[in-house]
């Protein structure tokens, strides 16, 4: 069973910026990138280790306002629903940033959900090590 924490949300440009350059995780419906965090203060509140923070975006090349706007709607609620089932497998000392795509309109609402799950599963597995050969002996053929 987790823990029971808080989920704050991400509201400045630059928090976006800096959680833009961590690790990506893409699937069909999102793109799910985060990064860690050291404890900080954030307008007078202390923003430590308890928290897991997400924040979602939605690209101008994505269909019309009234599209993106549908997209954050589902993925603000999906986090709702994961978090009030306990099933939101967030890393509290993390910040997340949820990257909508166009896949996530025709999505059953269920599926954005696992979608959501998957992906922070898949951020805080282990990557696989990478295997470097070791350099081969360059023969002529000729003996």
């Amino acid at each position: 069973m987790q823990t029971e924490f808080a989920v704050q949300r991400l509201k400045q440009h630059s928090e976006f910026l800096r959680v833009g350059k961590g690790r990506r995780i893409h699937l069909t419906g999102l793109t799910l990138q985060a990064a860690e965090r050291q404890a900080e203060v954030t307008q007078g509140e202390i923003v430590g280790s308890s928290t897991a923070r997400f924040g979602l975006t939605i690209t101008n090349k994505i269909g019309n306002s009234p599209q993106r706007n549908r997209i954050r709607r589902r993925l603000r609620e999906a986090l709702r629903e994961a978090r009030r089932l306990n099933a939101l497998p967030a890393v509290p000392s993390y910040d997340y940033v949820i990257v909508g795509r166009v896949g996530l309109l025709s999505m059953p609402f269920a599926a954005i959900g696992r979608e959501i799950s998957t992906a922070l599963k898949r951020m805080h597995q282990p990557r696989p090590q990478k295997q470097i050969d070791s350099p081969r002996s360059h023969s002529t053929g000729i003996s």
